[in-house]
């Protein structure tokens, strides 16, 4: 059976965990390893902190839910300036965004962290 069948029978069979830089030049595409893995599940961790990458991360982002049209990207950061907020504004015009909420969520904002979903519009 093709790996890609089996790996979508059981997702929690196969993680690939992977570090890139956003900063690819333009029209670059993903990595073969990415392609190939075609991920439904998307973690970015810590992302927002550099305004001038903010349209890279985008990008990046944008390319990983047009590559698996389904996925969802769960994105958490640490709110530091006002910029990263303007960030996730961002974010809204180009993917429907959810924020998660759960019981610990006022504990998290008082220390200004947030955990959203990406998905396609």
């Amino acid at each position: 059976m093709d790996e890609s069948k089996e790996r979508r029978r059981d997702p929690k069979a196969y993680v690939l965990t992977t570090t890139f830089s956003v900063g690819r030049s333009r029209g670059e595409t993903l990595s073969q390893e990415i392609v190939d893995f075609s991920p439904d599940t998307i973690l970015a961790a810590d992302c927002v902190y550099f305004e001038p990458a903010f349209p890279l991360l985008l990008a990046t982002l944008g390319d990983l839910l047009e590559l698996s049209p389904s996925a969802t990207i769960y994105f958490c950061f640490k709110k530091r300036r006002r910029a990263d907020m303007q960030f996730l504004k961002s974010a809204k015009k180009a993917f429907t965004v959810t924020e998660i909420e759960d019981d610990d969520r006022p504990v998290f904002s008082r220390e200004g962290l947030f955990l959203y979903s990406f998905t396609r519009k």
